[in-house]
């Protein structure tokens, strides 16, 4: 019995390993320039909600700017 649930455990780690190793990056990754830290918040520019940087959903302005926004339907009433 001891022997297959050490079977299972490994296998269960091996399919966790060779998931994360063909995961798709991030659609949406902010600038290098401004590197993601975890636990630093920037505000919406269109409905004002805090988001995490790591998650936000970027885009840039006609000045170049950097703008966070917290959804795909925020960032598509600012344009």
């Amino acid at each position: 019995m001891l022997r297959y649930l050490l079977w299972a455990v490994l296998a269960f780690s091996l399919v966790r390993l060779v998931s994360r190793l063909f995961r798709p990056e991030r659609a949406q990754s902010p600038p290098s320039a401004q590197a993601a830290e975890p636990g630093v918040l920037v505000q919406d520019s269109v409905c004002g909600t805090f988001v995490d940087r790591s998650r936000a959903l970027t885009a840039r302005d006609q000045t170049g700017e950097v703008r966070y926004f917290c959804s795909e339907a925020c960032r598509r009433k600012a344009r």
